[in-house]
């Protein structure tokens, strides 16, 4: 995702700074249309990024949760069949 986001920032800088002679500078409006892009692009990615973070986190926990639970189930069988003996 975040190839396309870059992606869409180049485009756009390349639509909106394309008629910008060499030697001026470019005008308010297209730094301004530019900076508030790049500014909701990062943001969009920081969400994102955010978010698989946040799913790797919880995928790890549930193992961890699943490990723990076989674990306790299997100590606890294995002392009533001990007991048995």
């Amino acid at each position: 995702m975040g190839v396309v986001i870059l992606f869409a920032l180049g485009w756009l800088a390349y639509e909106i700074f394309l008629n910008v002679p060499p030697n001026e500078k470019p005008q308010i409006w297209q730094v301004g249309v530019f900076s508030v892009a790049a500014f909701f692009g990062i943001w969009l990615e920081r969400i994102l990024v955010r978010l698989f973070v946040s799913n790797i986190h919880l995928a790890t926990d549930a193992e961890e949760r699943v490990t723990g639970i076989s674990d306790a189930f299997f100590s606890n069988s294995l002392s009533k069949v001990l007991v048995k003996i």
